[in-house]
């Protein structure tokens, strides 16, 4: 699959309750990125495309080592998508199984820094 010319589907990465996230090669850069596509299903109320189009004005004027980029933005089959830069490090869920003990329980001291982490970057987000 290709959207906007460019970007080759390579795998999806993952998948939440309102989204879609794929790894894409981007041809015209030649390099790899990852595509964020909202659910079709999710995307037929003015509030969800109202959030999505939210979400990426405010990644796209945040920037910080901890935010990932906004690289591109547009539509393919009637769906909107947002092109963001590839980020090494795994997902949340790697996160917590490389953090975790073998009941899947954190250390106070990682789950304090990142409560401490989270919290920061949530504030940081609210006031825009």
């Amino acid at each position: 699959m290709r959207a906007g010319g460019r970007y080759v589907v390579k795998s999806m990465l993952g998948k939440g309750s309102m989204a879609y996230v794929f790894l894409v090669s981007d041809e015209r850069l030649e390099t790899d990125a990852v595509v964020k596509v909202p659910k079709p299903e999710k995307f037929t109320t003015a509030d969800f495309r109202d959030r999505f189009k939210r979400e990426c004005q405010l990644l796209v004027r945040f920037s910080h080592p901890h935010v990932v980029k906004v690289l591109d933005v547009g539509e393919h089959a009637a769906l909107p998508y947002v092109v963001m830069q590839l980020l090494s490090g795994g997902s949340l869920t790697d996160r917590l199984q490389n953090e975790s003990d073998e009941q899947g329980r954190m250390s106070p001291e990682s789950l304090k820094s990142w409560v401490r982490e989270s919290r920061r970057w949530m504030l940081i987000l609210l006031r825009g």
